[in-house]
């Protein structure tokens, strides 16, 4: 069973967790043995940072007096302070309430290295205790910022420039000045999962630089900025021929990596072709480059970059007149069934993106027209 705070009738519950297991130091070596699955949290695809958000959000909005509103943010963001390694960095998950956080004799501050060499097959090992794929450096900021401003208490700045120190060190060296998914406690690349390689990253380091440019503009600390045009220049020196990035790079040589399906469609093969691309998985992304560079030279100026243009009415019509009587957009489209196998649903399929996209127009029509 999982472990909840409270139970169905909202009741709070004792943590089930022996005493002795919530004071012991924490760290990836302890919570990657999986001791306590059901009690397992992940700081993976924006999960428990978006739910603490909208707490946040809610708990200002209600002026703080919802009691377990209030309680359950600042819970969340005690676990969030308690699992942040000395350097900065989280791991993507961890499996009991923190009541001492990982030390530094354990996880010494480093600066990222490359390795001398790197497994080419997956070892399945997860030595990768830092982590930075899926944006979850990036979502960890932007938190930590948002509950500097709701609760005006200087430890979430802090740890909010802990995050940015640790990107700093993150950083791998030229030639190659960009970051990767994930580090083990050597802060050297490190595979995660089948189709995640020892490699460097080019949409992770998109964030990052995103969030350097927000972490300046909180603090004004131009330490921030200065990472950012050396990444810069290496990912417009590798970008592919059609103009957009491998996910991937290969560590030395550069050489944009991708994955193919091993034989009968199972596991992943590590391959330099992007010829029989693996579905499961972005191999192939576009370039923010440009608008990360007018980021940065707005934040250098001091200058917030000017507000998009107002959605048209036309564009606006297309979007209701595609609306079906759910409120949803659906276009052709594949799905995998419950064995695997890929399926075109007569309906056609929901693209979380496209839906954001517009309701995101509807809602800046809706903000520029006064409505």
């Amino acid at each position: 069973n999982s472990f909840y705070r409270r139970d169905k009738n909202g009741t709070l519950q004792p943590d089930p967790t022996p005493v002795a297991e919530r004071s012991a130091k924490g760290g990836w070596d302890l919570w990657k043995q999986r001791k306590y699955a059901a009690n397992l949290s992940t700081y993976d695809d924006d999960v428990t940072f978006a739910a603490l958000r909208f707490l946040m959000r809610l708990d200002s909005a209600l002026k703080f007096a919802d009691v377990e509103i209030h309680d359950a943010a600042l819970y969340g963001l005690q676990a969030l302070l308690g699992t942040q390694f000395p350097n900065g960095a989280w791991a993507t998950n961890f499996d009991r309430f923190p009541t001492t956080p990982p030390d530094e004799k354990s996880y010494p501050l480093l600066r990222a290295g490359f390795p001398e060499t790197w497994p080419r097959n997956w070892p399945k090992d997860f030595t990768g205790c830092y982590a930075t794929n899926d944006e979850l450096m990036s979502r960890a900021i932007d938190t930590l910022l948002l509950a500097h401003t709701v609760y005006k208490e200087p430890k979430y700045l802090d740890a909010a420039r802990r995050a940015g120190d640790f990107l700093l060190l993150a950083q791998l060296p030229e030639p190659q000045p960009i970051w990767a998914q994930q580090y083990n406690a050597q802060m050297q690349p490190v595979w995660s999962r089948a189709f995640e390689p020892t490699a460097l990253t080019s949409r992770e380091s998109q964030g990052i630089m995103r969030s350097l440019i927000t972490l300046y503009r909180a603090t004004s600390d131009r330490k921030y900025l200065e990472p950012i045009p050396r990444a810069l220049a290496y990912l417009r020196r590798s970008l592919r021929a059609d103009g957009k990035l491998a996910r991937f790079y290969e560590i030395r040589t550069n050489k944009p990596l991708y994955f193919s399906r091993g034989p009968n469609g199972q596991g992943h093969v590590l391959t330099y072709s992007d010829e029989n691309l693996a579905s499961n998985y972005g191999f192939i992304i576009a370039p923010a480059i440009d608008a990360i560079e007018a980021e940065y030279q707005a934040a250098l100026k001091g200058e917030n970059l000017t507000m998009p243009p107002a959605p048209g009415k036309n564009q606006i019509q297309k979007i209701m007149a595609a609306m079906d009587a759910r409120g949803a957009w659906t276009e052709a489209g594949t799905i995998r069934d419950a064995q695997g196998r890929k399926q075109s649903p007569q309906g056609g399929v929901i693209r979380s993106q496209i839906f954001i996209e517009n309701v995101r127009a509807l809602c800046a029509y809706l903000q520029y027209s006064g409505v």
